[in-house]
């Protein structure tokens, strides 16, 4: 039975394994590490798998919005750490 290799181990090898990638495959191998990155992230996971919404804007919700960008603009945002928290319910 092989032994199981510890993070650090792997780490190590993935490090070796990319300093001989050939230039030509770096953008590759970034965009699938990305990619697996992506996938482990639960709230990526879900916002892309969420059913796309078509139904037009009211001007009402065109309002909202335009204001919940001037307040991201003027540093008013919820930080992404306790957003996630709190839709994924960590909080």
């Amino acid at each position: 039975m092989a032994a199981i290799e510890s993070s650090t181990d792997v780490r190590s090898q993935l490090s070796e394994l990319v300093a001989t990638l050939p230039d030509s495959e770096l953008h590759a191998a970034l965009r699938y590490l990305r990619f697996l990155e992506e996938e482990a992230d639960p709230l990526l996971r879900r916002l892309r798998e969420a059913p796309y919404d078509d139904e037009p804007f009211t001007p009402e919700e065109e309002e909202e919005a335009r204001l919940a960008r001037d307040e991201i603009d003027a540093g008013l945002g919820i930080p992404m750490e306790q957003l996630k928290a709190e839709l994924l319910g960590d909080a």
